[in-house]
């Protein structure tokens, strides 16, 4: 468990959804855009923190499972 607005204070680099997509695929992973659930990453050189959002494509579909595979792959894109 950790303190999000504390750990927010250590990371001072920041990176969007497109710039994080684009280095993704040059990494060699590719994600359609029902697997694209990370908006933004905060970082520094020994922590990242991920802001997850289901994509619109998949929303209809959040209703029926407790954590939808889409966020989980965020959850591992961002660890990458």
């Amino acid at each position: 468990w950790q303190d999000i607005p504390l750990l927010e204070t250590r990371l001072s680099q920041e990176i969007a959804k497109e710039s994080f997509y684009e280095n993704i695929l040059a990494k060699g992973l590719l994600t359609g855009p029902r697997l694209r659930s990370v908006e933004r990453v905060k970082y520094n050189d020994r922590e990242a923190l991920g802001y997850l959002q289901l994509p619109q494509q998949v929303q209809d579909q959040s209703s029926m499972l407790m954590l939808h595979p889409s966020i989980m792959d965020g959850a591992f894109q961002v660890v990458i």
